[in-house]
């Protein structure tokens, strides 16, 4: 019986008894990329899903994303960079990840191989600059698949570097998202010390309102550490 967890693999090392992938060819996964699907029984557990499974899936199904996720695997398959620009809670970071498996049984060779090539050694930090270094090796290793997302780049700019081809930019996938209301409200005046004000804010927020979750922004990792210990 074909096993798609090893559809990456070539299939003299798929195992006994999986040489092809029995896949609609639509779907077909490109370098060992497959489109994740719901089932009603856990894959590895063999039991029926939970109940607290169930309440997640429904969520994510309200995702904008989800329900795009067709036309993305279309383009995913057929380009090796995508520019991805999605509103804020469309579900692009999340459903994604989500949705696109890439499954093996040599991890190790796989990592050993990444720490030991020259090219990819100065990206393990990510940042905007190893971002935009990632098209160089893109030119040499045609399996190597990059999906650029944001919900506020420039995408022209981005589209027209990581084109691959000159005078084509790279394609543009774009979601849309929810529209939430949003009310703002300012400082009277300026805070000396805009952390422990930000912080106050929290706890103002979390004592006189209504259970519920915040989201505090801060500007770097020293500062988030710093209000943690607070």
């Amino acid at each position: 019986m074909d096993n798609p967890y090893l559809a990456h693999l070539p299939p003299s090392q798929r195992g006994a008894g999986s040489s092809k992938v029995n896949m609609d060819t639509s779907k077909e996964p490109l370098f060992g990329f497959l489109p994740r699907k719901e089932h009603d029984v856990n894959p590895f557990t063999k039991q029926p899903h939970s109940a607290h499974y169930k309440k997640i899936l429904a969520s994510r199904e309200k995702l904008p994303m989800y329900s795009h996720m067709d036309d993305f695997f279309k383009m995913f398959n057929e380009n090796q960079i995508i520019v991805m620009v999605g509103e804020t809670g469309s579900g692009k970071t999340t459903q994604c990840v989500l949705q696109i498996s890439f499954l093996s049984d040599q991890n190790s060779l796989l990592l050993k191989e990444y720490l030991n090539s020259s090219r990819t050694q100065i990206c393990r930090i990510q940042t905007l600059a190893t971002d935009i270094l990632l098209k160089d090796p893109a030119k040499h290793r045609s399996d190597l698949k990059i999906i650029i997302m944001s919900a506020t780049l420039d995408a022209l700019k981005f589209q027209k570097y990581f084109g691959l081809t000159a005078g084509t930019p790279a394609p543009l996938f774009k979601v849309p998202g929810h529209t939430h209301p949003v009310e703002v409200f300012y400082t009277q005046e300026p805070e000396p010390d805009y952390v422990e004000a930000a912080i106050r804010t929290v706890f103002m927020i979390h004592r006189a309102e209504e259970p519920g979750d915040v989201l505090l922004f801060l500007t770097g990792e020293e500062e988030i550490e710093d209000a943690c210990n607070l």
